[in-house]
This record gives C-alpha cells, sequence and structure tokens, in this order.
C-alpha cells in the first residue's frame, strides 16, 4: 500500500503544479491584453531617446504613445512623440546622423516603408510620403534586416518646423 499511496501523492503534486502552471498563465495574459498602451517618461525607450538628445531628465513634452502588448511570436510595436524647444531641434538635425526625408538611403525608405505598417492606424503619427521630403528628417537607432529586408527598426523621425520627434519601434 507505501507504493500506490506514494504515487497517488506524485499525481496530485502533478496536478497542483500544472494548475499553478495554467493560472500563471492566465495571469499573465490578463495583464498584457488589459493594460494601458501608453507610454511615459519612465519608459526606457524614451529616455534612451532624451539621452540621444542630450537631454538626460524629461525637459520635452510627450505628445502621444502608442504600445499595444507583444504576441506570442514576439512581434511588438512601441511608438511616441515628443515636442522639442528650438535649440534642440536645430541641433538634432544638424548632426551627420541624420539624414533629410528626401535623401534617405535605400536600406533607410526600406526600414520608413517597414515603421510605416505599424503606424498606419495612428493618426498623430505623419504618413510614409511625407516622411520621405524634405519636410522631415531621419536617424536610425537600429535596424535588423533579415535576407535583405527589414525585420525590426528603431528610428527617430524629426520634423523641424513643428519641434516634433517621432519615435518608432517594431519588429516582425
Amino acid at each position: 500500500m507505501g507504493i500506490l499511496r506514494f504515487i497517488g501523492r506524485l499525481f496530485l503534486a502533478i496536478g497542483i503544479l500544472i494548475l499553478l502552471f495554467y493560472l500563471v498563465l492566465f495571469l499573465t495574459m490578463t495583464y498584457q491584453f488589459t493594460r494601458e498602451p501608453i507610454v511615459d517618461f519612465d519608459d526606457n525607450d524614451v529616455q534612451q531617446v532624451l539621452t540621444w538628445l542630450q537631454q538626460p531628465g524629461n525637459p520635452s513634452q510627450l505628445l502621444h504613445s502608442h504600445h499595444p502588448p507583444a504576441n506570442w511570436a514576439g512581434d511588438f510595436e512601441k511608438m511616441f512623440a515628443l515636442q522639442l524647444d528650438q535649440e534642440i531641434t536645430q541641433e538634432v538635425v544638424g548632426r551627420t546622423s541624420v539624414t533629410r526625408g528626401d535623401q534617405l538611403s535605400e536600406d533607410l525608405q526600406q526600414a520608413i516603408s517597414f515603421a510605416m505598417f505599424f503606424t498606419r492606424d495612428l493618426d498623430w503619427f505623419p504618413a510614409e510620403a511625407e516622411v520621405l521630403t524634405d519636410a522631415y528628417y531621419v536617424s536610425q537607432f537600429r535596424i535588423v534586416l533579415q535576407s535583405g529586408y527589414p525585420d525590426a527598426v528603431y528610428l527617430a523621425i524629426i520634423h523641424p518646423e513643428h519641434h516634433i520627434l517621432y519615435y518608432v519601434e517594431a519588429k516582425m
């Protein structure tokens, strides 16, 4: 009778572990699908952009943001817009790492097209045709290519006339 009792307790323990696993999975999924899809100044990417702007802290105004939950395949997207002051805007568009929208390389144009797929439903984000003009400037933080095509992009898009920096991060 001792071995049957041991096997019964083993199956009970395994059953409890399986139930705990599903409970944790359910709670994680519930959090992912119910959290607010917004970004704030504490976000690591906002802080990275502010550091890149050489403006640590939060002197800028966060105008808009969008950050839906990542899916099971690891795809994700994050966008936000920062209001900049005139001096910062002029300094940023004068950097050698920043390229005017109508003078982008083929890789950067592909990256813009890839990013715009994710921003198409955001009325506050500029359209691809607008970004590819002399009114916008683009800087890449990182572009990951898979077989010559973008798989992930991390871009800053600056509109100097309105002193707005748009940030897009997307992976498919």
